[in-house]
């Protein structure tokens, strides 16, 4: 077990990196959005608008935790050679410096394999996750959302959900939002859709992706990849509009999971699809006559 202060992490390799150099205490307490993603990069993608909010602004503070190591990631190019340990060490490398160019108040690296949680509940993680939800109090959380395709993510939102409920309810956040990764949101009914504004500060978006070089130079061009649909959720989200951003990312409203510790996410996500699938109907019902 790692102790770092006052939080006790499982895992003997977790990091923790303040970029501005305060305490750990400090820079937890200080923190008011709190954004937890599978694998490095998640953040940059899933919480830009968390991201830019809290950067250079004294009053609000970001803070990212990324729950997986990066062993399992896909390598190519000059990458392709690295061993699993090389490219956990490349990997942790580039969250620390997307934590400092992104002027991130904090950013914990647990250093999880994917296999130790994608079979379960890992009691280990919901502990680590539980600390830290309960030393931020952070009044947003950003994660993965139930709708999205990649198994691993779909584990850290079932862990992410289940620490937070077992907090008091006066201790839980006011905000809780599923963010997009794999398996983009622009089907949802417009009555369960957020549109986010991701447009300001294009520069430092692209510069944040930009780091995770083992990603991009290794095969996946997620730098075009998410400012592309980002520019496309703003001009494709309204018909009979003009576009309220240049660009725009997509989230799930999670609260009502959270606060209903009897509500099923599964439910949660079918509820999104039957919506979809009335509203479809009704465009073509008219059409089948």
């Amino acid at each position: 077990m790692m102790t770092l202060t006052n939080l006790s992490l499982a895992n003997e390799g977790a990091d923790i990196f303040v970029p501005d150099g305060v305490s750990i205490e400090e820079a937890l307490k200080r923190t008011t959005h709190l954004a937890v993603g599978a694998h490095h990069d998640d953040l940059e993608i899933a919480a830009y608008p968390a991201i830019e909010h809290c950067f250079e602004n004294c009053a609000a503070w970001f803070a990212g935790v990324v729950v997986t190591d990066g062993r399992g990631s896909s390598r190519t190019g000059p990458y392709e050679k690295c061993t699993d340990e090389e490219i956990r060490q490349i990997r942790r490398r580039e969250q620390i410096r997307a934590a400092m160019l992104g002027d991130y108040g904090i950013v914990i690296q647990l250093d999880y394999r994917s296999s130790e949680i994608k079979g379960g509940i890992n009691g280990s993680l919901i502990s680590d996750l539980k600390q830290i939800v309960e030393a931020v109090e952070a009044s947003e959380v950003i994660s993965h959302q139930p709708l999205d395709r990649h198994p691993t993510h779909i584990a850290v939102f079932y862990h992410l959900l289940e620490a937070m409920r077992s907090l008091p309810a006066n201790r839980r956040p006011d905000s809780f939002l599923g963010a997009e990764v794999w398996g983009k949101l622009d089907w949802l009914s417009s009555t369960q859709k957020m549109t986010l504004n991701s447009g300001r500060r294009e520069h430092l978006a692209q510069a944040l992706i930009g780091v995770f070089d083992s990603q991009i130079a290794g095969g996946k061009r997620y730098d075009l990849g998410e400012i592309g649909h980002r520019h496309a959720n703003a001009t494709f989200g309204d018909s009979h509009s003009i576009d309220e951003f240049t660009q725009a990312s997509l989230a799930l409203d999670l609260s009502d999971l959270l606060n209903d510790p009897s509500a099923s996410a599964c439910e949660f996500a079918l509820d999104a699809v039957d919506r979809f699938r009335g509203e479809t109907k009704q465009r073509l019902i008219d059409w089948e006559r």
